[in-house]
């Protein structure tokens, strides 16, 4: 980690892991690898010296809060997802996001490192790699089915390009500090689906 990070002057860190099903210890296998990685980075980050780390976190840490924030209230910054509501309904993704988020917003204020925070919603776009990642999935899940039902709700998301641009952004500006959150486009599960059936009229979708 230190060689990799030595010489520069910023450092991304992008990578959390994703729970697979039938997890054994996900306390384990998701929610301490996140914040360990995390704090890895930071640390290596630190003795480097780099002048900014960019943590994406995600907007599960911002916006899973039923019982505390007020309903007339805008989610923005200042609101956080309750972690033990996420722990009880084992959404262990969402656990570990959360909790490595705060362990970088502690990191920077324990130690002084320059630690900018970005919450993206659900990134869909070009992908780099063959294989499909967990974002991609979830349109599957619409033309397939997936193995829970779907609820309408609103889902945000944002383009894996403005999700760059983003992060370029925040490395970049002076004045950026704390969280951000990246969701510019909102549209419930109903309504995606009918795009995506008028998009792609030739592949198959779910039914109601």
């Amino acid at each position: 980690m230190k060689a990799a990070i030595a010489r520069c002057q910023g450092v991304f860190h992008v990578a959390s892991p994703v729970p697979l099903a039938n997890l054994t210890d996900p306390e384990l296998d998701v929610v301490r690898h996140a914040v360990d990685g995390t704090k890895n980075v930071l640390e290596a980050a630190s003795a480097a010296k780099v002048r900014r780390v960019v943590v994406v976190s995600s907007i599960v840490a911002v916006d899973i809060n039923p019982k505390d924030w007020p309903t007339d209230k805008i989610e923005d910054e200042n609101s956080w997802s309750d972690v033990e509501f996420c722990r009880n309904n084992e959404d262990w993704y969402s656990v570990s996001k959360i909790t490595a988020e705060k362990a970088a917003h502690e990191y920077g204020e324990k130690t002084g490192l320059d630690v900018v925070i970005l919450n993206p919603a659900v990134v869909f776009g070009p992908l780099l790699q063959p294989t499909v990642n967990a974002s991609s999935q979830f349109l599957i899940y619409f033309l397939k089915g997936g193995p829970d039902q779907m609820r309408d709700k609103l889902w945000h998301i944002v383009d894996v390009r403005d999700t760059a641009d983003a992060l370029l952004l925040l490395y970049e500006a002076p004045e950026a500090s704390g969280r951000h959150i990246c969701a510019p486009h909102i549209i419930t599960a109903r309504n995606l689906r009918e795009l995506l059936k008028r998009k792609y009229p030739q592949y198959p979708h779910i039914s109601e």
